[in-house]
């Protein structure tokens, strides 16, 4: 077992994740962020109010809270202040169609608490990728859903929105001609004057002066390793998608930590071809995320580290990673990256994993 694999860590879910035994309270959750107060009579609607509110809000200001809670849970801190937000076909285009927006601490927006990431997917291929701001509530709401239709004693896949695995997708199998829905929250990431590289937000992708980098140059891009083991085997994949992941560049989720070459601890772990973190590195790189040195672009000072989320398995879709990434960015005890780690491997209960 390895440092970032996830294969026995759903208890992190589990502590997390509400019980939703009353429908209507689920329901009503789910819609959490839909309401959008209509312009009073003879007033124009708020331009400033998007059309797409029910995943995005804008909002201001700064805050740090902590989530106090109940027994046998794990204490979530809520750090950061917005998220990279996109709606796109294509990573490239998130990049350089997105923005970052600061989440609402007041909750006048609903919209404070976590980033979420949609990934929709249909046989093999990406068809949209959405992230932004939402209110842990409804985000966590969300991610439930991701295996309602296999939970319990219910084996079968077939009822699932998310089917991540990639041999779950084709179309010569039996959930081939499914679109996949898959949903998951992760830390919101601070303001280019706490995080000027970037490295915790989505992709990497650098908030700017003036919030508003959007090209290929500030994003922490990476492509598949050819060797790397992702939730179904290589055979699985269509050429389609193959070149899609392996000729092309992609984001991921940010661990909002560094690996310096120094530490061979860490970067023998991201080397290691059975784990999916990769590093991010520039949009014109030649090598792939699972290469440090070489034409990767960037220097080990900035260059972060990134989950990929195509081909994941059903496993790391359960994964909570707001508390993951709590863990590797914990410097309470000392900013001692072995610390961390060995952190995250008491915390998962995988004592063999470094």
């Amino acid at each position: 077992m390895k440092l970032f694999q996830t294969l026995s860590a759903v208890a992190v879910v589990r502590a997390q994740v509400p019980d939703f035994t009353d429908l209507n309270a689920l329901f009503a959750s789910l819609t959490e962020n839909l309401e959008v107060a209509p312009a009073a009579a003879g007033e124009a609607a708020d331009p400033a109010v998007p059309v797409d509110a029910a995943r995005y809000v804008v909002a201001t200001t700064t805050t740090t809270t902590t989530v106090a809670p109940t027994a046998g849970q794990t204490t979530v801190q809520t750090v950061g202040e917005g998220c990279w937000k996109c709606d796109a076909m294509t990573f490239a285009s998130c990049a350089t169609a997105g923005q970052w927006q600061q989440c609402s601490p007041d909750q006048t927006a609903g919209d404070y608490g976590v980033c979420f990431l949609e990934l929709r997917e249909t046989n093999q291929l990406l068809t949209q990728l959405c992230t932004g701001c939402k209110s842990r509530n409804a985000c966590y709401n969300l991610r439930r859903q991701n295996f309602v239709g296999s939970s319990g004693s219910n084996l079968s896949r077939f009822h699932d929105q998310c089917k991540p695995e990639w041999k779950l997708q084709r179309t010569n199998r039996r959930y081939g001609t499914q679109q996949s829905v898959c949903r998951t929250c992760f830390s919101m990431c601070p303001n280019d004057t706490d995080d000027a590289t970037g490295k915790k937000c989505f992709g990497g992708l650098e908030i700017g002066t003036n919030n508003d980098v959007t090209d290929l140059t500030s994003a922490d891009f990476f492509k598949y390793d050819v060797g790397m083991t992702t939730g179904s085997a290589q055979s699985y994949w269509t050429s389609q998608a193959t070149t899609a992941v392996q000729s092309n560049m992609v984001l991921g989720i940010p661990l909002g930590i560094n690996c310096p070459a120094s530490n061979t601890q860490c970067s023998g772990e991201v080397d290691d071809l059975t784990n999916m973190v990769n590093w991010g590195g520039l949009y014109t790189d030649s090598e792939s995320g699972k290469v440090q040195q070489g034409s990767r672009g960037k220097s080990d000072t900035v260059m972060g580290l990134y989950w990929a989320i195509q081909d994941q398995t059903k496993t790391w879709w359960e994964l909570d990673h707001v508390v993951v990434q709590n863990i590797y960015q914990d410097t309470t005890a000392g900013d001692s990256l072995v610390a961390r780690l060995n952190n995250a491997a008491e915390f998962t209960g995988l004592t063999d994993l470094l």
